[in-house]
């Protein structure tokens, strides 16, 4: 089997001046993604082929008469073209400081996203005639079912006193035998990944959607935050999930190290901080620069996703969050970029397999559920410090809860200049003390914001494959699992009414 490689950062967490790029000159093979399904192309029928030479069964049939084998669908939540723009001056910075920014040209500068076959724009309002501005509940409903609901709901129709649940896209692809997988670095019970696999009239249901998860158990890889909904200690009816998904065939693992060796064609990964394995996972330049943590990297993740689900006979559907773009947006951390150029990295990696020769007939398409935070690439002056958002060491979460283990105004200017590389003015380090340290920030990099929570704008859309053309134009969110399916040739209907009971 032929195999690609990846380029992975070990560099030192303290090095200010030298890493000029997520990737770096280490690398790790990525195998079994390729093409030929090795191990499960004798199977016939809907299973996986485990490494130790037993099947697991996976429900349905295949059916299917569409373009694709695959399809994989990239989602930086909360991303507009100021995100994406970011990103790519972040990395003209960094390829070429002296040229910046006469290299940000299309022969210049280019991101994994420039690559997609066709570029689009599509609308995120949900279904209130009210409200222009939707959450990420809503909008996933709407690119998972075909169909918009209110904020805050998670694949159904009504309301949430009348709520009807409704089939998704991954469902479709489960039930015609083809294996599903969920990744993100949010909790993986959070709103963007539970529309694809759950039903509940309110996001807020963790602990129900992680239930609905491992008792339905129609996801095979499941990677994210947020072990709490599944720990017997920390929900409320004390229920232990993790055992329950090991019950049904899944293989556990909480480290990167783990995920390296994880030999099943059922995945729950549950990650976070080696202090906080509780919620979200950490953002980037933590992960990356802080330490702490044993959590693998999106890539990572990525690539061990399509690894496993390659090798099901009947192909695949797989959901890759970029989640915590969606958070820094909120709060106006101007780390944002790092994590966006995370999210390229990931779609370079998708598109990858995708061009791989013995790959099968793979769709692809980048596209977020919304914009957030009014981001602008330049506030009040005409120019922007790109020097200072490379340098970026943290999140503004990790130094707001550093700052308060600091005592005396020397040793907070030492952490913010330690993890940001600026030297602060006496001014500056009063207003960061006083509780002003995202404005200080910002008025240096000189990256604006609009609004602390989601905009209305419209989102770029980037699709590569068959079928890629129909999201090369300004399309509505309903469309995205109608041309999935098209492309798959799955038997799917927007807004299908199903017969599905959930738990209060």
């Amino acid at each position: 089997m032929e195999s690609f490689t990846r380029m992975s950062d070990t560099s030192d967490s303290s090095d200010k001046t030298d890493d000029r790029s997520i990737v770096s000159a280490n690398r790790r093979t990525f195998m079994g993604a390729v093409g030929a399904i090795t191990g499960a192309s004798a199977l016939g029928g809907s299973a996986l082929a485990n490494d130790d030479g037993s099947e697991t069964e996976l429900s349905g049939g295949d059916s299917r008469s569409g373009d694709a084998h695959n399809a994989i669908v990239v989602i930086p939540d909360g991303a507009g073209q100021a995100h994406i723009s970011g990103a790519r001056y972040l990395k003209a910075w960094r390829e070429d400081p002296e040229e910046f920014p006469l290299n940000i040209t299309p022969d210049g500068t280019s991101l994994n996203v420039d690559r997609a076959e066709q570029i689009g724009g599509m609308s995120t309002q949900p279904d209130d005639p009210d409200q222009l501005i939707t959450d990420s509940a809503a909008a996933g409903t709407a690119m998972a079912t075909g169909t918009k609901i209110y904020s805050g709901a998670i694949s159904g129709i009504g309301t949430e006193e009348n709520f009807t649940p409704v089939r998704t896209i991954l469902e479709a692809a489960h039930d015609a035998g083809m294996a599903t997988g969920l990744v993100t670095t949010t909790e993986i019970t959070h709103a963007t990944p539970a529309k694809f696999a759950s039903h509940v009239p309110d996001r807020g249901m963790g602990e129900e959607i992680a239930r609905q998860y491992v008792e339905n158990a129609t996801v095979d890889v499941l990677l994210g935050g947020g072990k709490h909904h599944f720990d017997p200690e920390e929900r409320e009816d004390g229920e232990d999930l993790i055992a329950c998904a090991q019950e049904q065939g899944y293989q556990y693992v909480e480290t990167d190290d783990e995920l390296d060796s994880v030999d099943s064609r059922k995945v729950l990964g549950l990650f976070g901080s080696e202090t906080d394995r509780s919620t979200h996972m950490s953002y980037y330049v933590d992960r990356e620069y802080v330490g702490d943590t044993d959590e693998p990297d999106l890539v990572d993740m990525t690539e061990m996703a399509i690894e496993t689900l390659s090798k099901c006979d009947n192909g695949f559907f797989l959901m890759i969050e970029s989640g915590r773009v969606d958070h820094q947006g909120h709060a106006h951390d101007n780390a944002i970029t790092h994590e966006q150029l995370e999210c390229d990295e990931v779609f370079g990696t998708v598109l990858d397999y995708v061009e791989d020769p013995s790959t099968p007939e793979t769709f692809a398409m980048q596209v977020a559920d919304h914009e957030t935070g009014g981001m602008s690439l330049g506030a009040d002056a005409y120019d922007m410090d790109w020097e200072a958002i490379d340098n970026i060491r943290a999140s503004l979460e990790y130094l707001d809860d550093a700052m308060d283990d600091y005592q005396g105004t020397d040793e907070v200017a030492e952490l913010i200049e330690k993890r940001t590389g600026l030297e602060l003015s006496y001014g500056e380090l009063m207003d960061a003390t006083g509780g002003q340290l995202t404005d200080v920030l910002n008025a240096r990099t000189q990256m604006g914001w609009s609004s602390d929570s989601h905009t209305a704008e419209e989102v770029p859309a980037y699709a590569h494959g068959p079928n890629a053309e129909f999201f090369g134009r300004y399309f509505d969110n309903t469309e995205v699992s109608v041309g999935i399916a098209d492309v798959l040739g799955l038997e799917f209907e927007p807004g299908q009414e199903i017969d599905y009971e959930y738990q209060e």
